[in-house]
C-alpha cells in the first residue's frame, strides 16, 4: 500500500515472484509464473493454474490470456471473489 508517496504494508511471498498486479478497489489479482490469484485481507488464494498467463480487468469482468496457446478467458462477476479467504500460509504481512 503506498499512502501519500510512503510505503506503508505490502505482501511477500518467499515461494513465488509476483509478475503482474492489479488493484480492483476490493483485493488485488495478481499472476506468477505458474498462477493467477486474489489477495484481500491478508488471506490470498490461486484460482487459476496456467504458465505465464496475463491478466486484464475491466468492469467486474478478469481477462485471463494464455500466449503459448493463444487463448483467453472472461471471468465474469469476479468481485464474488471476495466472498472467499483462502489462506495461503507462506504469505505474511512486512512492515
Amino acid at each position: 500500500m503506498v499512502k501519500n508517496g510512503q510505503r506503508l504494508l505490502y505482501y511477500t511471498n518467499p515461494n513465488k515472484n509476483f509478475e503482474q498486479i492489479i488493484y480492483s478497489g476490493y483485493g488485488i489479482f495478481y499472476t506468477t509464473n505458474d498462477s493467477v490469484g486474489f489477495i484481500q485481507n491478508a488471506q490470498a488464494m490461486d484460482f487459476v493454474k496456467a504458465k505465464n498467463s496475463m491478466i486484464f480487468l475491466k468492469d467486474n469482468v478478469l481477462y485471463v490470456m494464455f500466449p503459448f496457446n493463444m487463448g483467453i478467458i472472461g471471468l465474469t462477476n469476479i468481485d464474488e471473489l471476495r466472498k472467499y479467504n483462502f489462506p495461503i500460509k507462506s504469505m505474511r504481512w512486512q512492515d
